[in-house]
């Protein structure tokens, strides 16, 4: 795992156990790239908001099992798989 990953990841493991200022650094580390793929699926800025803002929320109820792969890719199916949500018509 890239150091820049390992860091995320103790980051991360952190936040599982209530650590807020982890979560923190968390999120200004993964916002940019967050917030820039929902973006792209959802095509509007509010929604874009939104659906990184849950993403963001599940992220931290969900830290204590991210897992040992790639924070980054872990992060980007979060986000990825709510914004699709968002974006797909409703049936």
């Amino acid at each position: 795992m890239r150091e820049e990953a390992s860091a995320l990841a103790g980051l991360l493991h952190r936040a599982g156990t209530g650590d807020e200022a982890a979560f923190a650094d968390v999120y200004e580390q993964l916002s940019p790239m967050v917030y820039g793929m929902v973006l792209h699926v959802v095509g509007d800025e509010s929604a874009a908001e939104q659906v990184s803002h849950d993403a963001f929320v599940e992220m931290w109820r969900q830290s204590a099992h991210a897992g040992s792969g790639d924070p980054s890719m872990w992060a980007a199916r979060i986000a990825h798989r709510l914004a699709v949500e968002r974006a797909a018509p409703a049936a």
